[in-house]
């Protein structure tokens, strides 16, 4: 059998520590047969994915302490590797993959290749930085509320968060399963459009074939959006030859979104590790520490008005976006932020990333973020959204828009 390496990456003290062992490829590397599309292609996973003969460490070292060694690979890294790609490393993230910063107050801060006085951006931020770097070329990630959408446009990535449900989730740790989604992160928009086959390959039934012939645009979504790449994407809109229309501003606005989307996530993060975070909570950086002290305090009434919310937004979704439509949307509202920000800009960055990304969250539907322009060297993208099941008729329609850009 063949071997590589497993490579957990982690920056502490500015100087990159890597922890390297011997693991069998699951190809015969003695043959020609052919593997699959994705051969030879290096796949790095976030270390919240079980691979074989390894723990899941989700970003902290007590969890890292008491996990079990992982008996099989989680389903979504076979998928892969059965189509050809070659793993190559796990990689580190936010504690439990709850922010959306790139800083872990145990293994350091996950720096943006770009600019290294800036965050890579959360949770999903060493599966970012290895495919920035090139150290993989598709990165195996989770996004809730935006793990990968954020560190893909901070450091100039593709990077689906996909229909939630759709990739299959065993052997992944979960953050909030009401949310959670598994996805990938690339530099080529080909090579996403390849992976996602891969892991649509075992759907049991056919899903529903999507035609998208409607570009949309919401000019309330992009209001205090960096004006570069609002002017970016409204020219995109502009010159696109195809059917395409303004839609009204969605039924609830970003802080609505946010509120209803932190409660609900916050609430299923409870449900699920309560237990252990009862004993566990001071494991984590402060911010999150605030964070899941504010979820634990959480009343039935904040809880009913979340759902409440929610119903009104699901309720609308028809009339908002309809099927066979593409919404041109901002990923997040700016470049990369500085690393050492207060703690009150940290938390009203979080907040405005939230109003953006609750969106798919909220509906469920696939998002595709798509690199776009640099601003002073530092590089912000544009999404594409659509609806439930239409997430490689969606990287087809992007290519379509991109192609002459």
């Amino acid at each position: 059998m063949a071997e590589h390496w497993l490579a957990i990456e982690k920056e502490k003290n500015d100087e990159l520590v890597t922890q390297e062992a011997d693991v069998c490829d699951i190809r015969d590397a003695n043959t020609e047969e052919y593997y699959g599309l994705l051969d030879g292609v290096k796949l790095s996973v976030k270390d919240l994915f079980d691979v074989k003969g390894y723990k899941t460490g989700a970003g902290l070292p007590k969890w890292l302490d008491s996990a079990p060694v992982a008996t099989e690979h989680a389903k979504a890294i076979s998928l892969l590797l059965e189509d050809g790609a070659y793993l190559i490393s796990k990689t580190q993230l936010d504690e439990l993959a709850y922010s959306l910063a790139g800083i872990n107050s145990h293994y350091g801060v996950s720096r943006n290749p770009f600019d290294s006085t800036r965050v890579s951006g959360g949770s999903s931020s060493g599966a970012a930085v290895s495919v920035a770097t090139g150290k993989s070329d598709i990165g195996l990630a989770t996004d809730t509320g935006g793990s990968i959408r954020v560190p893909a446009s901070y450091c100039g990535l593709y990077g689906l968060r996909p229909t939630y449900g759709r990739v299959p989730i065993e052997g992944l740790v979960p953050l909030a399963p009401r949310f959670d989604t598994a996805g990938l992160l690339t530099r080529d928009i080909k090579l996403m459009e390849t992976a996602f086959n891969a892991l649509f390959a075992d759907e049991e039934n056919e899903k529903e074939h999507v035609e998208i012939d409607t570009l949309l645009w919401c000019e309330a979504l992009w209001e205090g959006v960096d004006q570069n790449a609002k002017r970016y994407a409204k020219d995109l809109f502009e010159k696109y030859p195809g059917n395409k229309g303004t839609i009204s501003s969605p039924v609830l606005d970003a802080e609505q979104r946010r509120k209803c989307f932190s409660i609900l996530q916050a609430q299923s993060i409870w449900d699920t590790h309560g237990k252990w975070l009862k004993g566990s909570i001071t494991e984590f950086g402060q911010d999150i520490q605030i964070r899941l002290e504010w979820g634990r305090q959480l009343t039935e009434s904040d809880i009913a008005s979340a759902e409440t919310l929610l119903q009104k937004w699901q309720s609308d979704e028809e009339n908002w976006l309809p099927k066979g439509s593409v919404l041109l949307i901002p990923t997040v509202p700016s470049v990369a932020p500085k690393i050492n920000v207060k703690d009150d800009e940290q938390v009203e960055q979080r907040n405005t990333l939230l109003g953006l990304t609750s969106i798919a969250g909220l509906s469920g539907w696939p998002q595709l973020q798509c690199p776009a322009i640099t601003v002073d060297g530092l590089p912000v993208g544009i999404s594409f959204l659509g609806r439930e099941n239409s997430d490689i008729q969606i990287i087809k329609f992007a290519q379509e828009v991109l192609r002459d850009v």
